[in-house]
């Protein structure tokens, strides 16, 4: 699960496959993140998915509506991790970074990719919308244009891209042959001596965010007509000026999508 570049810890998660936010996986990121926090020989962390290729395909889906006992959720480890007082570093590697395990690194302070990597939040596409911050956090990084269009269309930017967003803050070079974890824990060392930035801490423009999902909404198709669960990602961004308010606003509409027979429907297609 875990291992050290002088003083970085590197903390592997998952299954080694998809590396899904299953409650086993949350319980063992927590448990390392609870020992490390007040460790003097662990400065910072690099986060990183098992096995290489993959960091985090998302939130566990037989977990919706059922989820794991006394285990934080995915939520509330975001909070976690966003709050912590020592760097954390996502490493995403070439494969993807999606849904709850794109919401993973946004909470993290800072993230490194692989040019390949791809990134996105596509919930819509199962029905429901991102509820782990993601209609919150990715505004704040890329502008509000971009996540609408990433939101809704359940789109997907790679790694040389995201870079370009701000939605990552560096990229491993390809001629360069240091590897994806010493590139991360470089930034991880590097953050040690800077204050910790929050996503949730960038202001977003209210009266802008308002007019682009004014214009926006006119382009959904009705809630009662196969776009309820569209309309309802666009009202967790209108509500993303106020981090917190927005938050709450997204949970709401997270478990009413979740319940919603079009979400359901589009579940078990």
């Amino acid at each position: 699960m875990t291992a050290s570049t002088s003083s970085v810890a590197i903390l592997e998660f998952g299954d080694g496959k998809l590396n899904p936010l299953g409650g086993l996986t949350r319980k063992a990121i927590h448990k390392h993140l609870e020992e490390w926090k007040n460790d003097p020989a662990v400065t910072a962390i690099v986060l990183v998915g098992r096995g290489g290729k993959h960091f985090c395909a998302g939130a566990d889906m037989t977990e919706f509506g059922n989820p794991t006992p006394d285990v934080l959720s995915v939520t509330d480890l975001t909070f976690y991790i966003e709050s912590y007082q020592k760097p954390i570093v996502a490493a995403i590697a070439s494969g993807v970074a999606l849904g709850g395990g794109l919401e993973l690194a946004l909470a993290c302070h800072y993230r490194v990719a692989m040019p390949t990597a791809k990134l996105g939040l596509p919930e819509v596409q199962v029905g429901v919308i991102p509820g782990a911050g993601g209609t919150q956090r990715l505004p704040r990084l890329v502008g509000v244009e971009k996540a609408i269009e990433m939101i809704l269309g359940g789109k997907q930017v790679t790694g040389q891209q995201a870079v370009a967003l701000k939605l990552v803050d560096g990229i491993v070079p390809p001629q360069q042959e240091k590897s994806l974890i010493d590139c991360a824990a470089q930034w991880a060392t590097w953050a040690t001596s800077m204050a910790l930035p929050r996503v949730r801490d960038i202001p977003l423009d209210a009266q802008h965010v308002e007019a682009v999902c004014d214009a926006a909404k006119k382009k959904l198709p009705a809630p009662d007509f196969g776009g309820f669960g569209v309309n309802a990602a666009l009202s967790a961004i209108r509500a993303s000026p106020d981090f917190q308010k927005g938050m709450e606003t997204e949970q709401e509409l997270f478990w009413e999508t979740l319940a919603h027979p079009q979400g359901q429907a589009r579940r078990h297609a």
